[in-house]
């Protein structure tokens, strides 16, 4: 059964069980906030084993800290109340990759970076 289209809510935002993306801790959904859904997010689904928690949270800390144009800006984090081991991680969505980026502009300037 395909669950592609299927909608997850959590807290005030909603996303699709279909992934776009995986990193080293987890899974990243397009995501949009239910009560203004023009605001679209990536929604990172961090599973974590309890020895790794500190990892996570750091990983959090970091980037919730900068702020840079040529950055991904995070937003929220928040937990499952039925998973406590796995943390959703609010960011902005980026809808093209770096690499279309530099073949449609060049590569940064050195102010740029």
């Amino acid at each position: 059964m395909d669950n592609s289209d299927q909608v997850i809510e959590l807290n005030k935002y909603c996303f699709f069980a279909k992934n776009i993306g995986k990193g080293a801790f987890g899974k990243v959904h397009s995501g949009w906030n239910k009560y203004k859904p023009t605001e679209k997010y990536a929604i990172k689904e961090l599973a974590f084993k309890e020895e790794e928690s500190k990892f996570v949270y750091r990983e959090i800390q970091i980037s919730s800290s900068l702020s840079h144009p040529n950055l991904v800006r995070s937003y929220n984090c928040f937990t499952s109340v039925k998973q406590q081991d796995v943390m959703f991680f609010v960011m902005e969505l980026c809808e093209r990759s770096l690499e279309q980026e530099i073949k449609e502009k060049g590569p940064p300037s050195s102010s740029q970076i």
